[in-house]
C-alpha cells in the first residue's frame, strides 16, 4: 500500500482502506507506520485526515509531526472547526508524548490556533478548552503566554466573570515581582468593569498616580511608542489609532511594525531590536510567532523599556494598549529624551 501511495497520485484508494491499514500498522508496531501516515497525508485529503489515528503515528516520527503541522497550516480551512481542533489536539499531545519532545512543532501549531482564534466562536471555544489542559500547551508556552491568550479568548466569548477572576489572579501574581505586568492587568481589570475599590487598592500598592493625570504628566516631553505585531487587520485601523492617541497625547508619536506569521522573522530581528532601543515604550500585539514575542519582551526588559501586550485585534484594543504603556511611562518616569522618526508613524 505504501508503494502504491508513493508511486501514483492518480490511484484512488478508499478512505476505509487507508484508515484500517494505518490502524493495523500501528497496532503491529510496523516500522513503516509513520511513513504510511505521511504518504496518506501527502494526498491532501482533509476529510480523511480527521479519521486517522494521528496521535499514535505522530508520536513515533518527528518527520511525520512536521508534515502534519505543515498540512494543518496550509489546509486548515478545508477542515470543519471541530476536526481542526481535534487534529491540532492530537498533534500537540504527540509532540509532548513522543520519544523526542517536539517543542518547535508544538509552537507552530499553537501559533496557528492563535491566528485562527476569533474567526468563529467554535474555534475560540475549542482553543480555550485545549488551553485548559496543561499538557496541551506547556511543552511550548510559558504560563504567562498561556494566560494572556486565555484572557483574550474569555473576553471574545463574553465570559466576563471568568475573565475577571483570571485577571484578578494575574494581578496578585505580579504585584511583588513585576509592577509593569501588574499595572497592565490592573488596567485590564478596570476596562472590564471590575470592582473599583479593589482597583484603587492595587494602584495604591503600585504607588501609581491617577491615570487621568497621564496626559499632563507627559505634556512637557515628546515620546515615541512602537507597536509591533499583527497583520492587515491591525494595519487597516492604524490611522484611526494614531488619531485617537494624538487627541489625548499630542506629544506622542507612534510607529507600527506588522510582523505577520512568516517563519522568517529571524531575518528582521535586528530591525525590531533597533526600533525597540530607540523607543520610549512598546506595545506587542499577540498575533505574532511565539518565539518572536519572547525575544522582543526580553529585549525590552534588558533595556528597561515599558511594554504592554495588546490582547485584542481591533482599534479599541490597540488604543487601550498604547494608553497603558504611556501610563507606565508616566508613573515610572521613563523615556522622552528624544523625538524619533522611522517607519509608519502617526
Amino acid at each position: 500500500l505504501l508503494t502504491v501511495l508513493r508511486s501514483s497520485e492518480n490511484v484512488t484508494l478508499a478512505p476505509d482502506l487507508l484508515e484500517e491499514a494505518l490502524t493495523n500498522a500501528l497496532l503491529l508496531d510496523a516500522r513503516g507506520s509513520a511513513q504510511l501516515a505521511t504518504a496518506i497525508i501527502d494526498r491532501k485529503n482533509a476529510g480523511l485526515l480527521a479519521r486517522l489515528p494521528l496521535r499514535e503515528a505522530a508520536q513515533r516520527s518527528k518527520e511525520l509531526r512536521q508534515v502534519l503541522a505543515t498540512f494543518l497550516c496550509e489546509h486548515h480551512m478545508d477542515l470543519r472547526g471541530s476536526e481542526r481542533m481535534d487534529v491540532a489536539h492530537q498533534l500537540l499531545n504527540a509532540c509532548a508524548e513522543g520519544d523526542e519532545r517536539d517543542r518547535e512543532c508544538a509552537q507552530e501549531v499553537l501559533d496557528l490556533l492563535v491566528r485562527m482564534s476569533g474567526t468563529s466562536e467554535d474555534v475560540s471555544r475549542g482553543f480555550l478548552e485545549l488551553l485548559e489542559n496543561h499538557d496541551s500547551w506547556s511543552i511550548a508556552w510559558h504560563q504567562d503566554e498561556r494566560d494572556q491568550h486565555v484572557v483574550a479568548l474569555l473576553d471574545e466569548l463574553g465570559r466576563k466573570d471568568d475573565c475577571l477572576a483570571l485577571v484578578h489572579n494575574l494581578v496578585q501574581r505580579n504585584l511583588q515581582n513585576d509592577p509593569w505586568q501588574a499595572s497592565f492587568w490592573v488596567r485590564y481589570h478596570e476596562e472590564l468593569g471590575g470592582d473599583r475599590e479593589q482597583t484603587r487598592q492595587w494602584w495604591r500598592r503600585l504607588e501609581s498616580g491617577d491615570r487621568a493625570d497621564t496626559p499632563r504628566m507627559l505634556a512637557d516631553r515628546r515620546f515615541h511608542v512602537t507597536v509591533i505585531g499583527g497583520n492587515e487587520t491591525q494595519q487597516s485601523c492604524w490611522q484611526d489609532v494614531c488619531r485617537d492617541i494624538k487627541a489625548s497625547y499630542p506629544t506622542v508619536t507612534l510607529e507600527f511594525l506588522p510582523t505577520g506569521w512568516e517563519s522568517s522573522w529571524g531575518r528582521r530581528l535586528s530591525t525590531y531590536e533597533g526600533r525597540i532601543r530607540r523607543s520610549d515604550g512598546i506595545v506587542l500585539i499577540r498575533y505574532m510567532p511565539t518565539i518572536l514575542g519572547r525575544h522582543l519582551r526580553r529585549i525590552a526588559g534588558q533595556q528597561n523599556i515599558p511594554w504592554s501586550a495588546c490582547t485584542g485585534r481591533g482599534r479599541g484594543a490597540m488604543v487601550r494598549a498604547v494608553s497603558l504603556v504611556l501610563e507606565l511611562m508616566a508613573r515610572h518616569g521613563g523615556g522622552g529624551e528624544h523625538v524619533k522618526q522611522a517607519g509608519m508613524q502617526s
